[in-house]
């Protein structure tokens, strides 16, 4: 069969390879600092400029393949720098609000490059067993007591809404010792049209029945799973307290206080290798289809207890993906303690998966 110079030209395009475009990353770093002097500053911009790139790394890597997201993780976090450095068209976007500085980054990396690159780094390997290590829980529960939008008191139960960062409602228990207030925007649907609500004000309540009964039910879970020992640090630390009001308004600890709080922790305890903060936040129950629905949010970090000539800091080293789990029962006590069991499970499985991924410990 002859071809004219058209098929000609379409077998040609046909047969030649097709070259990708770069991929895109991009990722936000923020870090809070103090004092409010330049030094610190700079530091901030310096820790939010590293936190912006690796996060724009693990959203690209999430879209990738098992097997490349494997290999990913096995090399971290040597890779990241690697990686860096034949990036293309890179940039950081700084913005300093007066005490947190946040930086987006966004740059142009070639996928076979990439996987090259991840190919030819030498696996990271940890000889850390896990019942070899000890760590601490200290999170904070807490729910949305009331909000007051344009003006008007509005309770939780009657808007049905969940905070920007989280669902924010009644943990396992009625009872509550503080509430402290924050300002927050929502966004919900009414009959199908988007209506954005801001909120003037949002109350929260903070649970110490809640907080005990979480950390001590995510500490034995722990346990179970093969960790040497898990110290529930949520009702004993004095700085429990502290962090319990900063996240009760909706703010991140400052680098001052988890400074006080390492030193306190090294205190009690010298031998504490991981401490595991975060919050726990569980909704009211409302009737679904006759049964009772719960549903709770935890996000949190694992810190590692770094000692530098004595001198005790937290190093965070895993974020915990903001986790929400449903569950129902036939009663509002049976919905939300079956929701924070459940809870403490799937919290277990994320701390030991992320905590493998790191190369933290072996199991």
């Amino acid at each position: 069969m002859k071809m004219n110079w058209k098929t000609m030209l379409l077998a040609v395009a046909l047969s030649a390879p097709a070259f990708a475009a770069p991929m895109v990353l991009s990722g936000t770093g923020a870090e809070d600092y103090t004092p409010k002097d330049a030094a610190s500053r700079e530091a901030a911009f310096a820790k939010a400029k590293e936190t912006a790139f690796h996060a724009a790394l693990d959203n690209l890597m999430a879209r990738q393949s098992d097997s490349a997201r494997q290999a990913f993780n096995e090399r971290k976090p040597a890779v990241y720098q690697q990686l860096l450095d034949i990036c293309t068209n890179k940039g950081f976007e700084p913005k300093d609000t007066g005490d947190c500085v946040v930086v987006k980054f966004q740059a142009n990396i070639d996928d076979v490059a990439m996987m090259d690159k991840i190919q030819s780094m030498k696996a990271a390997a940890s000889d850390v067993q896990l019942n070899d290590v000890k760590v601490a829980v200290l999170f904070t529960a807490r729910r949305i007591a009331a909000n007051t939008v344009f003006g008007a008191e509005v309770s939780a139960e009657e808007t049905g809404e969940a905070a920007s960062e989280a669902s924010v409602t009644e943990a396992a228990t009625d009872s509550a010792d503080a509430v402290v207030e924050t300002k927050k925007t929502h966004a919900k649907k009414t009959a199908g049209t988007a209506v954005t609500q801001k909120a003037d004000a949002q109350s929260y309540e903070l649970d110490d029945v809640a907080k005990s009964e979480f950390n001590d039910g995510l500490s034995s879970v722990l346990l179970d799973k093969g960790f040497e020992e898990v110290v529930d640090l949520s009702m004993t630390l004095e700085g429990a307290a502290k962090i319990d009001e900063v996240m009760g308004t909706g703010k991140k600890p400052t680098p001052a206080l988890w400074k006080e709080i390492a030193a306190e922790i090294a205190a009690e305890d010298p031998d504490i290798q991981y401490v595991i903060v975060g919050c726990f936040d569980a909704e009211n129950p409302h009737e679904v289809g006759g049964q009772w629905e719960s549903a709770a949010t935890v996000t949190g970090n694992v810190f590692k207890m770094d000692n530098k000539n004595g001198k005790y800091s937290l190093k965070p080293i895993v974020a915990l993906k903001p986790t929400t789990l449903k569950e129902k029962s036939n009663s509002q006590l049976d919905a939300k303690k079956t929701t924070m069991q459940c809870m403490t499970d799937e919290i277990a499985r994320e701390i030991l998966l992320k905590m493998q991924q790191k190369k933290i410990i072996n199991k």
